[in-house]
């Protein structure tokens, strides 16, 4: 009964590892400053280009280089929500707290 119990808890570790290793493969990196919002996009690295990211719920690509910038429009400042999904259906989010747009 042990072996089995060590066979069981050995696989789902090492399935826990796999999954982890698959969503870190996509990663993201939010700058921001005044009102503008900079998104990074990479996988394994590399720059992902025309990748989709949900900013606030709408949906925008990355550019050539990995990147797509937000412009804070609104007249107050606000904490932006920022999503994307690697392959495998995992989510990445995080957070950027923008200024207001002062004209």
């Amino acid at each position: 009964m042990t072996k089995v119990t060590s066979i069981i808890t050995a696989t789902l570790l090492s399935t826990t590892f796999a999954a982890g290793a698959m969503a870190a493969d996509l990663s993201m990196d939010v700058a921001t400053q005044d009102n503008l919002a900079t998104v990074s996009l990479t996988q394994n690295g590399q720059a992902v280009a025309n990748y989709p990211v949900q900013i606030q719920g709408q949906t925008y690509l990355t550019s050539e280089d990995g990147t797509l910038t937000y412009k804070n429009y609104a007249p107050t400042a606000r904490t932006l929500k920022i999503v994307a999904e690697d392959s495998a259906g995992n989510l990445i989010v995080k957070q950027g707290f923008v200024a207001r747009d002062d004209g």
